[in-house]
Order: structure tokens, then sequence, then C-alpha cells
């Protein structure tokens, strides 16, 4: 009998680790929210499928497909219900590597020379035949051994594998494609989303009614579209604190018009307070 959902980290390395998610129920995974977060990350699906959202695009996600954003995308994977899913996910800070003795800029240029929400999936074929995913499971079975030096070791796998990611520029070869309807309504939301927009605004705005379009959204991001405005402007405040900008000047540039309200889904969903992140920037 395949197992109940569950999520296991490994490896010793500060400002990096690995993650195992496998079960058959995803519902409770945080892939089943918009993740705001300050790691560069790749995922690798192993096994199962699902819809994947990153800024304002829309993708089906495949057995053999694998992910990659930056610090500053917000992204969200919702899982297939009724099927098995497996992941390893590399969580890469972008601080990691400021410590090394050569440039490492090279190694995330896939990462960090794109438009925000383009070249994010890559194909099962293009992972296989590159030689990506078999990179990936060397490091997941390395970093599950108590063996010597496996720390140096897993950093030599993870430079080869950020290697092997740099030659692939995805991006450029990422034929564009049609706008669906979910990436017009993302479009908008992330441009008004500093405004004061109410959802009968935007329903008007693309004909449908309020009602259709609040459970059309939450099947589709598994988010309200209010929520997804809050989690956008969260986001963009982490830019704004890390640009330099106070707490509270970040908070009012974005749209919340309320402090105390601000700093309490800012601690709900990251976990930390607006104060504690900046002190990570330094």
């Amino acid at each position: 009998m395949e197992k109940q959902y569950q999520k296991d980290y490994f490896n010793d390395l500060p400002g990096f680790r690995v993650c195992h998610t496998a079960g058959q129920n995803a519902a409770g995974s945080t892939a089943s929210h918009l993740h705001l977060n300050r790691n560069r990350m790749l995922l690798y699906f192993v096994r199962g499928s699902g819809n994947l959202v990153v800024e304002d695009k829309s993708q089906r996600v495949q057995a053999g497909d694998a992910i990659l954003t930056d610090s500053t995308e917000l992204f969200h994977c919702s899982i297939d219900p009724g099927v098995y899913h497996e992941r390893i996910t590399l969580h890469i800070d972008p601080q990691f590597w400021q410590e090394f003795p050569w440039d490492t800029a090279p190694l995330f240029r896939i990462f960090t020379n794109r438009n925000k929400g383009d070249g994010n999936l890559i194909p099962a074929e293009i992972v296989e035949s590159s030689g990506l995913g078999a990179a990936i499971q060397e490091l997941f079975a390395l970093v599950q051994q108590d063996a010597p030096h496996k720390d140096a070791l897993a950093m030599s796998k993870l430079i080869q594998l950020l290697t092997l990611l740099d030659g692939l520029n995805v991006a450029a070869d990422t034929p564009p494609q049609k706008e669906s309807m979910l990436h017009q309504i993302l479009r908008y939301l992330n441009e008004h989303c500093a405004e004061d927009i109410s959802i009968n605004q935007v329903a008007a705005e693309f004909h449908i009614t309020p009602s259709y379009l609040a459970h059309w959204f939450k099947r589709r991001t598994g988010l309200s579209p209010w929520n997804y405005v809050i989690l956008r402007r969260l986001q963009r405040a982490n830019d704004l604190m890390t640009q330099g900008f106070s707490a509270e000047e970040a908070c009012y540039r974005v749209g919340f018009d309320n402090y105390a309200n601000f700093f309490r889904l800012y601690k709900k969903h990251t976990g930390i307070s607006p104060s504690q992140f900046k002190k990570q920037m330094r």
C-alpha cells in the first residue's frame, strides 16, 4: 500500500537542502499553495502530474519534467488529485555562494537571465537527454548516505547539476504560448494589485460573474483572487525591503493601508516577521 503524503529534508550544508516528498494525498502539501520564499528552487517530478502557475503563466507538468524558480518568482503547483506523487526539490539560498572564491554568477544564469514566468518548465525529454534527471537522482542518493566527505561530494554534484542547467537555455527555446484566460486574469491582478480592487471589478473586466470568477480561480490556483493579491503584495514588499525600504514604507507602497494587518499577514505566509527578513538580507 502506497504511503500517505510525506516530506523529508536531507543534507547538513547551510543554505542548501534537498527535499523529498511522496505519497497519495498531496492536498496538504505546500506545493498546493502559492509559494513566497527567498530560495532558488529546482523541482523534479519523479511521478505524478499537475498544473504549474508561475507569475502569470500556466502549464501542465508531467512525470519526468523539472521546474526551476528564482527567489523573486511567485509560483503555485497544484498536484492532480487521486494520483501518487513524488518529487525531489533542491532549495538554494541566493547568499549560499557569497563566500566562494570564484564567480558563481554563471551557474545561476538560467534562474536570473529570464523574464519572470518564462522558461520555468524543463520538459521530460530534455531532462532525460541532458542527464539532468540522473544528476538529481544521484545527488538525492548521495545526501541520504552517511559517508565520509559527503558534503564535499554533494557540493561537487550540485555544481555539476547547475552546469547542466546553464547549458540548457530553456527560456530561449520555449515557444510562445497563446494567452489563456487565467494568464490574462493573473496579469490583470499583477498590474493592479497595489490598487483598491474588488472581485466585482475584476469580474466586470472579463465579462463574467463574481461568483464564477471566485470558484473558477480557486479551482485553477488553489487561492481566492483576493488571497492571490495578498501574496503578490507580500512578494513585492520583499523586493522593496531587499532594495532598502523599511517594512512600513514597503507596506504602504504595495497597497496595504494598515501596517498591523500587513505584519500579521506577512508572518502568517512567511513564518517570520518583516524585521527578521531584513536581518537575513544583511
